[in-house]
């Protein structure tokens, strides 16, 4: 039976949020990272949904979010503006401090959102986010230059080819196998070819060149719920979580699935997120 559902959008300055809205319960957040649309998350917030009040949303520049005017992609503001819209959501949809999932390239945003607003926000869960300056020196010189060097052929070599190249610093060829068999493909196949062309050409970029404060970071600590996939993911994507890990001295949760578990194993990662949370009963039936 499918789980009813609200959505609506909100004006932020310089686009459009389409949002949604499933469940009862505690709210919790729930960021979408490279794929930009809340789409990847309907088997998640389906799963979720007897525990949680679920809000996802597709970012600005995605799917249903669209952006009002043109704008130059090559700036700087791209993840204070993600931060401000998730703040904004926050600010007008959450009745009460609330949890955020953030996962790969949207972990900085999360992290960010827990310094402007940390009354609002319980808990923050990392799930294998990418912040490139927990690597080695050699690993980020390395990474970040095939990084630039893929989108520096954009428009030698086209968006899919990018694509192509540059996929596999974040996601196990598993976890790109796993996707193409589950629930969520085909609701990503019937988008435009390029609809999250946005997150490499333009996003990928500034997160790679985020710097984590962790001084800043620690006092939040115990807010902090870091995760892994139990598929093992490029360095790129398990790297920064093993290392806040040690540095922070918290335990690593692992959770099915690879990077993108959350989209292939939707029930099974809501499981575990349950777990994680220490939620013991259904907010409804």
């Amino acid at each position: 039976m499918p789980v009813p559902q609200t959505t609506g959008h909100l004006d932020v300055e310089g686009a459009t949020l389409h949002y949604q809205i499933v469940g009862s319960g505690p709210p919790l957040l729930l960021i979408p990272p490279g794929y930009g649309t809340c789409v990847v998350y309907e088997p998640l917030a389906a799963a979720l949904s007897f525990y949680f009040t679920v809000i996802t949303y597709d970012r600005r520049g995605f799917n249903r979010s669209p952006i009002h005017e043109h704008e130059c992609l090559d700036t700087e503001s791209i993840i204070h503006e993600n931060v401000d819209d998730a703040i904004f959501l926050v600010d007008h949809l959450a009745p009460e401090a609330l949890t955020v999932f953030a996962p790969s390239a949207v972990g900085v945003i999360g992290i960010e959102m827990m310094y402007l607003r940390s009354k609002a926000i319980r808990t923050i869960l990392l799930h294998e986010p990418i912040i490139m300056s927990l690597l080695p020196d050699a690993s980020q010189d390395r990474i970040t230059h095939h990084i630039e060097d893929g989108i520096a052929q954009i428009h030698a070599w086209g968006y899919s080819k990018v694509k192509r190249e540059l996929m596999p610093t974040i996601e196990g060829q598993k976890n790109r196998q796993r996707l193409r068999s589950s629930t969520v493909y085909p609701l990503l196949k019937q988008l435009p070819a390029n609809f999250n062309e946005r997150f490499w050409v333009a996003e990928l970029p500034q997160v790679i060149k985020y710097r984590l404060d962790l001084r800043r970071l620690r006092p939040f600590r115990d807010r902090l719920i870091l995760l892994r996939g139990a598929d093992k993911s490029p360095e790129l994507a398990l790297g920064p979580i093993s290392a806040l890990c040690r540095l922070l001295d918290l335990e690593l949760g692992v959770v099915t699935g690879g990077h993108i578990g959350f989209a292939t194993d939707g029930q099974a990662f809501a499981d575990r997120i349950i777990k994680a949370l220490g939620v013991s009963h259904r907010a409804r039936l």
